[in-house]
């Protein structure tokens, strides 16, 4: 049919017109074949779309499960269970950036619920104790430095603004190194607190004690310290080359 109709009538030789037949029919075969490799293209496509949204699936309901029960060990009466829950809670937020606000969020509940200020409990110590007299934070609440130190880790890439952790005891910490842009200190105690290169960018340290804290390397661009108490605190001296604290 093709061929009659672009000869439209003309008298060709038989040896010309079935070669014209052949060429017909092997441009259709091609064109069958085309159609069905892309058609097998596609359906591979489609199953690996299938199988990526299943993989994708199991994995969250996988996170999920590992999220439930590391929160269900921070309740544990157990200091080990508590501190697995944390070191899995960081893990988790490494892994799932969906999930890394929301164990941001989490840690800083727990570390306002297990050392408010003032002290709080029969195994706290008095609000007037020396200093000197208090353990440090990873001795006296190792779960608590643990928590603080995956917070100050993951707040390097934090998306939401402003977290709490406001009214909690934080003397004698150990917040070398690690990141507090716009963290709510107001009315902690972070007495004798190490802070050294500690990033406090626009952090609010609204009548925080920060009495014998090292603050000689801390950044402090932006912060409100109104009020803070910096007794005894140690401070880089202006300079020329210095970093301006405020």
């Amino acid at each position: 049919m093709v061929v009659d109709n672009d000869l439209a009538g003309a008298s060709v030789a038989a040896q010309d017109r079935l070669k014209a037949v052949n060429d017909v029919r092997a441009t259709l075969l091609q064109v069958v074949g085309g159609l069905v490799v892309l058609f097998g293209a596609y359906a591979t496509w489609r199953q690996l779309r299938v199988s990526q949204d299943g993989l994708r699936a199991t994995q969250g309901g996988y996170v999920t499960d590992r999220f439930s029960r590391a929160v269900d060990q921070l309740g544990s009466d157990r200091l080990d269970v508590r501190i697995g829950g944390l070191h899995a809670l960081g893990r988790i937020a490494e892994q799932s950036a969906r999930d890394r606000e929301a164990i941001i969020s989490i840690q800083a509940a727990y570390l306002r619920t297990r050392l408010p200020w003032p002290p709080a409990g029969p195994e706290s110590p008095a609000a007037d104790v020396p200093i000197n007299d208090i353990a440090p934070l990873e001795t006296r609440a190792a779960d608590v430095q643990v928590a603080l130190t995956a917070f100050g880790v993951l707040c390097q890439h934090r998306e939401q603004s402003w977290v709490n952790l406001s009214i909690t005891d934080l003397s004698r910490a150990d917040c070398d190194g690690l990141w507090f842009p716009e963290v709510n200190f107001d009315r902690a105690c972070m007495e004798a607190a190490g802070l050294s290169h500690a990033n406090l960018t626009q952090a609010s340290l609204v009548s925080v004690n920060l009495r014998h804290a090292d603050l000689t390397t801390a950044i402090l661009r932006r912060a409100r310290c109104i009020l803070a108490d910096l007794r005894a605190r140690r401070l880089r001296p202006h300079g020329r080359r210095s970093r301006r604290h405020r």
